[in-house]
């Protein structure tokens, strides 16, 4: 007969990549009243130097955040809507991004994909697909518009299955939640994974990395 995710006493789900960033403070040690001008110079100096740092690091397109929300359904397949919001600066990002997806798997199974809908800036968006080695690539955007420099947030839904593995006594989700190849760092990654009926988290295991 077939099998439906909670058909087990546990669900072990390592739900992908997810980073995490500390930052460290600074003390400044007390300076003496006969040195104010030196003291004056010091801080529009500091704060001529953060403020080009501030620039600096908006000059780089990057992804802000990367949030996943996963719903797996009984049936096995994933309803997944990724939310990723980007900076762009008219250098790589000049008519939208694309997203890889992979079909073939180690275990030699191939996933079925489709998309569901494409956002930008919530608004529907342009979207085309094309065949990459392994998978499929999602372009978003057409060639004769330009996105504007500046923050800009991309919403993607689609479904996909034969991403579960099922166990005796329990099922297995394994999902690399941003994917790999980015041309950009991504400074922030969540993932939120739903459970069907009445299926209980088991074990959880979080990877980051190449």
């Amino acid at each position: 007969s077939k099998r439906e995710v909670g058909d087990q006493e546990r669900c072990s789900l390592p739900i992908g990549k997810a980073a995490e960033y500390n930052s460290q403070s600074s003390s400044f040690e007390p300076i003496l009243a006969e040195n104010a001008d030196m003291f004056r110079h010091a801080v529009i100096v500091f704060l001529a130097v953060l403020g080009l740092s501030q620039r600096m690091a908006t000059a780089e397109e990057v992804i802000k955040s990367f949030d996943a929300a996963i719903q797996l359904e009984a049936s096995g397949e994933l309803d997944v809507t990724e939310t990723i919001t980007v900076h762009a600066m008219g250098d790589r990002i000049r008519h939208g991004i694309y997203r890889d997806f992979p079909f073939s798997w180690s275990e030699g199974d191939e996933a079925a994909f489709r998309i569901v809908s494409v956002e930008r800036d919530g608004r529907p968006d342009d979207w085309s697909r094309q065949a990459v080695s392994g998978g499929t690539r999602i372009y978003i955007g057409v060639k004769s518009q330009v996105v504007q420099p500046g923050d800009h947030t991309y919403r993607i839904r689609y479904h996909t299955d034969t991403q579960v593995r099922f166990h005796d006594t329990y099922d297995n989700l394994v999902w690399n939640v941003t994917g790999n190849g980015w041309l950009f760092p991504i400074e922030n990654a969540t993932a939120t994974v739903s459970l069907p009926g009445d299926a209980k988290p088991g074990d959880a295991t979080v990877y980051t990395g190449p």
